[in-house]
């Protein structure tokens, strides 16, 4: 009889022992030294499918915008105006047929001569693709800021308009832009028509980064998701805290054990839902960053029953939580996936993922199967919303929702309600600019309105074109009740 101890392990040219793989590193597709056994062969071959949704964090229907991270931008609050956080100055502006000067209290744009029209420009640093809030507070001087005058973002050295906002009367003005480049500028277009000298005032401006996030104090959050009420939640842009996979990711503040983020609360106690899981083996997994040891981990439930996943290290890098259970049957109540903060810190949460099975494996994320999700609320689009609209431009969806939709979108659903001031006039909703036509709404009677559904593919920006047949469009609204994912 041959010794054990003269036998060899196994490799690809020597017979000898060898071991054999489980279920789940069969799944997981990357050992080099492990026989796999026909269970293991077929639940590695089997395609997996994500039954969670909204797991690239792009629909927020409920978020609000708030700083991103990278905060504020350019500061002109008069207050700093001598030492902004860029260390610029209001020199730093660019003036035609004007001059910019410090009066105090105050910006004073005076015009250089008389019946011209008068340009300030601020060239911006700021990150392709990351939303930005561009915000000025007017007050008249020897003049008056009236509906002619108009704030900007724009392609630098007065190129493209991105976003424009017109009538600026004294007071406060927004807008809310993308960035298409990373010298974008923001320009005050005035036309003051007086006689040279005439001024007018700005009691500040800024350029703030922001991101739409959930930090009010309830359980309003991602599309399909529900929240502690004292965590704070944010979509999270790509960069250094997103995961190679997935463009964004999300990233959650908590101030204390106990507090949570759980998929589909509103089918735990639904009979068909909680049906699908009676007696079946499920498997939970997501990337998690976070540099707080004992700070997150995740957890399945069933009538009391609660299963949780060992603890990210706290090292700071992303690593793969996965955790495996099966449900008992006859049980009135669900939650099959929650991620739990059981402790003050920030962590960033890429891919979630649920199946049915034993494993799933680092580097096996599929995105969900159901490609739309419903929205929660109505997404209204901020110059679409009982708006005049005069002529053909493209619409920038992200932006105009600030932020509630973001990147990576197939197609949405909606409706568009508007009224002509004449019978029998056309507006589409297209792709671009001669792209595909998604919907045309008719005046059927004068001053009217009228309304239809649309289902739109965009453009590869996400953008979509609206196309009027005159400039005597009024109450026009778009509403988005539904997104396509890709």
């Amino acid at each position: 009889m041959t010794k054990h101890s003269d036998i060899f392990a196994a490799n690809e040219t020597q017979k000898g022992l060898i071991e054999l793989a489980t279920v789940a590193e069969a799944v997981a597709g990357t050992d080099t030294s492990r026989a796999v056994t026909p269970q293991g062969l077929a639940a590695g071959s089997r395609p997996q499918v994500n039954l969670l949704s909204n797991t690239g964090w792009q629909v927020w229907s409920y978020s609000g915008l708030t700083q991103g991270t990278t905060g504020r931008q350019t500061d002109f609050n008069v207050a700093e105006i001598l030492a902004d956080a860029d260390g610029s100055t209001f020199a730093s502006w660019s003036e035609i047929g004007a001059t910019m000067t410090d009066a105090g209290a105050n910006l004073l744009i005076t015009e250089a001569a008389s019946g011209g029209t008068q340009t300030s420009r601020y060239v911006l640093t700021v990150v392709v693709g990351k939303l930005y809030k561009v915000a000025v507070v007017t007050a008249n001087g020897t003049g008056a800021w009236g509906a002619t005058d108009v704030l900007k973002a724009q392609a630098n050295g007065g190129g493209a308009v991105i976003a424009s906002k017109t009538n600026l009367t004294a007071g406060t003005h927004s807008i809310i832009f993308k960035a298409t480049a990373t010298n974008n500028e923001i320009e005050l277009y005035t036309n003051l028509g007086a006689a040279g000298g005439t001024t007018l005032n700005i009691t500040s401006i800024y350029v703030d980064e922001v991101t739409p996030g959930c930090i009010a104090a309830n359980t309003l959050g991602p599309d399909g998701w529900y929240k502690h009420t004292s965590i704070d939640i944010w979509r999270e842009h790509n960069g250094t805290n997103t995961k190679d996979g997935s463009y964004y990711s999300l990233k959650g503040t908590s101030n204390g054990a106990g507090q949570y983020l759980i998929w589909n609360v509103a089918s735990q106690f639904e009979l068909s839902f909680i049906a699908s899981f009676e007696g079946r083996t499920i498997t939970i997994g997501s990337w998690i960053k976070t540099s707080t040891a004992n700070h997150i981990r995740l957890r399945k439930y069933d009538n009391g029953m609660t299963t949780y996943s060992d603890y990210h290290t706290g090292g700071g890098g992303w690593e793969w939580l996965e955790l495996t259970g099966t449900f008992s049957s006859g049980f009135t109540t669900v939650a099959p996936f929650a991620i739990f903060f059981e402790a003050s810190g920030t962590a960033y949460i890429s891919q979630p993922m649920l199946v049915f099975g034993s494993a799933i494996g680092e580097g096996n994320y599929v995105p969900p199967q159901d490609k739309i999700i419903n929205c929660e609320a109505n997404i209204a689009l901020t110059d679409y919303t009982a708006k005049a609209v005069a002529a053909d431009t493209t619409i920038n969806i992200e932006a105009q929702t600030s932020g509630k939709i973001g990147k990576g979108v197939r197609a949405y659903q909606g409706w568009l309600e508007g009224q002509n001031s004449a019978a029998d006039k056309y507006v589409d909703i297209l792709s671009a600019s001669g792209g595909v036509r998604a919907a045309r709404l008719y005046c059927q009677v004068a001053t009217k309105d009228n309304a239809i559904p649309f289902r739109a593919i965009p453009n590869a920006s996400g953008d979509l074109y609206i196309d009027v047949e005159d400039a005597n469009w009024t109450n026009v609204t778009i509403q988005i009740n539904a997104v396509e994912i890709r």
